[in-house]
């Protein structure tokens, strides 16, 4: 009997031991950044010159950019974006020539592109230049920037008449 008793003492004993065994854990933090894809969009305004009477003189028409077509960019805030635009575009009146007769003509868009920031309204514009980088300002937790896109055009003098036509492209990229 004494040793059943000291069978189960050890047992007890044991098993004791082998439960309050020193145990171990770790934990890991899990991170994603989930960034705002980058967009541009036209929100206003265009860049009409409407119609001009021929001379036999040159002119320069202008269109302040506050006052031609409007643009925002959006994307994660405070996030730096390469703006890089048409800073010459060549219009012509080939198709208006070929619908109505005359001569052809080619004329010469000068972009002026401003930025507001994350304001939407024309407020302490500033110059952007093709090929920089420019920062996506937060507007409650999204990157925003205003560009303001204007310019100038130069007519000859005896431009041949016609609805001249060219494109103007502007592009983002992180």
């Amino acid at each position: 009997m004494i040793k059943s008793v000291a069978t189960i003492l050890c047992l007890i004993i044991l098993t004791g031991n082998s439960l309050a065994q020193n145990g171990s854990t770790i934990s890991e933090n899990i991170n994603i950044s989930l960034v705002n894809g980058l967009s541009l969009k036209k929100i206003g305004g265009d860049i009409d010159f409407g119609e001009v009477i021929a001379t036999d003189s040159r002119q320069w028409k202008t269109k302040k950019p506050n006052n031609g077509a409007r643009f925002v960019v959006t994307g994660f805030p405070n996030r730096n974006v390469t703006i890089n635009y048409s800073r010459k575009v060549t219009l012509n009146n080939t198709q208006w020539v070929s619908d109505f007769g005359g001569n052809n003509g080619t004329m010469k868009f000068i972009a002026h592109v401003r930025r507001t920031g994350n304001k939407s309204t024309y407020t302490n514009p500033r110059r952007v230049r093709s090929g920089r980088r420019y920062k996506l300002e937060n507007s409650n937790g999204i990157g925003k920037l205003y560009l303001w896109v204007g310019g100038r055009i130069k007519i000859a003098a005896n431009q041949p008449q016609g609805k001249y036509v060219g494109t103007f492209t502007i592009t983002v990229a992180y």
